[in-house]
């Protein structure tokens, strides 16, 4: 699945979004009656560090998701930052356990999907332990390239880790031109994710070719 990251990640602010925030829609599909089995995610997985850049993430050093595991768990979960974009298995590519904190109401996890046209892509699992239902499912990062397209994201979160800093760097280049896209985010994770503009900035060069 290709997604222009930040164009699309704007567009989502844009619409209905004066004030710089929006929570993001959760619904009922993301629930599960059955037990979520945290320990293996925690097993499998990274305790959530401060920083990320996914430019510099070697996928070799991670857990890939067992077929099996991802049917049962994650396949046709909705995205819940990006109407009518579900979770899929997809046998050309790999998912990856990727990081976890484990609060006193809430799991927070994330995996990492690394697709067939070269995108690693960052999706963030919000999981009530009361409740024991998923209440969040967002795609909050993109790195990778493809046809004069690509996107840089690097992740700061807070010491809890249940706060996060996205700094985006999104470049299109065709044959005269090259714009820049910087945007700078702020995500909150909790019952409902709440996502703040703090930063946003457009620069379009041209190119001089002999």
């Amino acid at each position: 699945m290709k997604i222009a990251w930040i164009l699309s990640f704007s567009l989502m602010f844009l619409i209905g979004c004066s004030s710089g925030e929006q929570k993001a829609v959760t619904t009922e599909s993301l629930n599960d009656s059955t037990t979520f089995p945290i320990k293996v995610v925690e097993h499998k997985s990274i305790p959530r560090e401060r920083h990320y850049n996914l430019d510099s993430i070697r996928l070799v050093r991670l857990k890939v998701i067992d077929s099996n595991f991802f049917k049962q768990w994650f396949d046709k979960k909705p995205v819940s930052n990006f109407p009518n974009v579900y979770l899929k298995f997809d046998a050309y590519s790999r998912y990856y356990f990727f990081d976890h904190k484990n609060l006193d109401s809430l799991f927070l996890f994330s995996l990492l999907h690394n697709d067939e046209i070269g995108y690693n892509n960052l999706y963030h699992f919000t999981f009530d332990k009361n409740t024991k239902r998923f209440v969040q499912i967002d795609l909050i990062a993109q790195t990778g390239g493809d046809g004069g397209q690509s996107n840089m994201d690097i992740l700061h979160y807070n010491k809890l880790g249940d706060e996060l800093i996205i700094t985006s760097i999104f470049t299109e280049e065709d044959d005269h031109t090259i714009t820049f896209d910087s945007t700078i985010t702020k995500v909150k994770f909790n019952s409902s994710t709440v996502y703040t503009i703090l930063h946003s900035y457009t620069r379009t060069d041209s190119l001089n070719k002999e």
